[in-house]
Formats: structure tokens, C-alpha cells, sequence
């Protein structure tokens, strides 16, 4: 690795530790109904969702798609306030997982409480998306 990419690589992590916006989102599956992977990103939403719809992660027989997701400041902050009053309320499935038994119109209740700009971009829920290219089908 050379020094230019050691130093690129340390600027990155470091202005990705003191990123104070990002997206608190809630993933949704036909296979999974009302039950919601909700996590957070100070990456891409876009990028997030395909992660979780590779070979390597919690990915079920049909592709995620985002059922909400919000642009906010101090996302993890949130997302652990978001995660315990679900928790708190009977809606986390497991305790060692982010994934909750609720509608995406409950949920939707409490992503209006929390101040942020929701993102909206039908194009990617679309099953034919760009991020084919990405995926080794090997």
C-alpha cells in the first residue's frame, strides 16, 4: 500500500468519525412481512442497501428494499433511542439483532418525531437497479 493510499485511508476514517449526519433507515422484504431491519449509515443509503443484499450478510431470498430512511444529525445517537423504545414497546425480535415486528405505518410515526429530511428515490426500490454490476455472481 503506498503512502498516498495510507494517508487517503486515514483522512477517510477520520472524517467518517467525526461525520455527525448520516441516515437512520428501516429495510423492508416481501419474504419478511412487518418485520423491519432498522439500522443506520453515515455512508450512502444506496451503498447500505446493496451491502445488505449481498452473499456475505443477513440477506433473505428476495432483495431488501428501503421502506423509509432519513437524513439526520447524530444518527447513532437515534438509531439506539429509536432501537429502545421498540424494544421498550415489544417490537425487537431479537436482542442481539435489528430487526422489529411493525408496520412500516407505525414506524412511520416515529421517524415524523425525529427532525431530518427523509430521502426519496423510487429508483432504487426498482428490482431492475444499477448495483447488478456490483454483484459476483461467482
Amino acid at each position: 500500500m503506498s503512502n498516498n493510499t495510507k494517508l487517503y485511508k486515514n483522512q477517510y476514517c477520520l472524517s467518517m468519525k467525526n461525520n455527525k449526519t448520516g441516515y437512520l433507515y428501516a429495510f423492508k422484504n416481501e419474504c419478511m412481512p412487518n418485520i423491519v431491519k432498522i439500522g443506520m449509515t453515515t455512508r450512502n443509503i444506496e451503498i447500505r442497501l446493496y451491502e445488505a443484499n449481498t452473499k456475505d450478510t443477513w440477506r433473505p431470498p428476495i432483495p431488501y428494499e428501503i421502506a423509509i430512511a432519513k437524513k439526520v444529525n447524530n444518527p447513532k445517537e437515534k438509531e439506539n433511542i429509536l432501537h429502545t423504545i421498540l424494544y421498550k414497546n415489544g417490537k425487537r425480535i431479537n436482542d442481539k439483532c435489528e430487526f422489529f415486528n411493525i408496520s412500516i405505518e407505525e414506524l412511520k410515526l416515529y421517524f415524523d418525531l425525529i427532525d431530518g429530511d427523509y430521502y426519496e428515490n423510487s429508483e432504487i426500490n426498482n428490482t431492475n437497479n444499477d448495483y447488478n454490476y456490483w454483484i459476483d455472481e461467482n
